[in-house]
């Protein structure tokens, strides 16, 4: 499940979802790489949690917020960017196995 709203991404760490949005608290992940909030569990208190956050950050953090608002806008959450996306995945995995299955 991803909810992108303006500027406002959050998603829950589903397989392709997460290789797009990258928690913005999350300080394993380079800073220019973090465009939104993800949340674990698909319920109302994942959803809740992430929305808390997403709040704190717009109201403590405005410049921090305009630049997550820029950076999203550039991104491209499209049908067709999302189709190659999952192609890429099944061909590096198609790879994978054919590789295995080699050794």
């Amino acid at each position: 499940m991803a909810v992108c709203q303006n500027v406002l991404c959050l998603s829950e760490n589903s397989l392709l979802l997460s290789l797009r949005v990258f928690d913005i608290d999350n300080d394993t992940i380079p800073l220019q790489f973090r465009n939104g909030f993800t949340f674990l569990n698909a319920d109302e208190q994942g959803l809740n949690d992430a929305l808390d956050r997403a709040i704190n950050h717009y109201k403590n953090d405005s410049d921090g917020w305009r630049q997550l608002v820029q950076k999203v806008m550039s991104m491209d959450f499209s049908w067709d960017s999302s189709s190659l996306q999952y192609e890429e995945l099944y061909e590096k995995s198609v790879a994978r196995a054919r590789a295995a299955t080699r050794a």
